[in-house]
């Protein structure tokens, strides 16, 4: 079982639509959800394991935030808007301590994940797997 510590502001239902319609996107249940629940906290535990790789989630993004840090907007303007490293429905949920961003697919109700390497030979890479499903794979460090 996922827990998340040194979450960030709460919000309110209110605060997300309006922060999603500001860019554009409606988010999936999953993705509201998080944000409602744990905005920007850090996962414990907070390793990714699948058959292909293993990845280390070092917060998620806060969606709003009463701390000088970046949001999940700041990261969609910069990567998606800005940048162009994928298409408008991606939207950044969490990062690794390196600066790698794992986004979802906002257009899919299952909320499928995805993660950018910025300094990665395939710097997108399909998890396979649904936000829900992301959680239940993360494993302490000595599984």
């Amino acid at each position: 079982m996922v827990e998340f510590i040194n979450t960030d502001i709460l919000l309110k239902h209110e605060d997300i639509e309006s922060l999603s319609a500001s860019v554009g996107i409606a988010f999936p249940d999953a993705l509201k959800s998080l944000f409602l629940k744990y905005n920007g906290g850090e996962p414990e535990p907070y390793n990714y394991v699948d058959d292909v790789v293993y990845l280390m989630v070092n917060e998620t993004l806060p969606l709003a935030t009463g701390r000088d840090r970046d949001t999940a907007i700041d990261v969609y303007n910069d990567l998606i808007v800005g940048r162009k490293v994928l298409s408008a429905e991606y939207f950044p949920f969490a990062v690794d301590a390196g600066g790698n961003y794992f986004f979802v697919d906002c257009s899919k109700p299952e909320a499928p994940v995805y993660f950018y390497g910025h300094d990665s030979i395939e710097p997108v890479v399909n998890l396979k797997v649904s936000l829900d499903t992301f959680w239940q794979r993360l494993v302490p460090e000595d599984y």
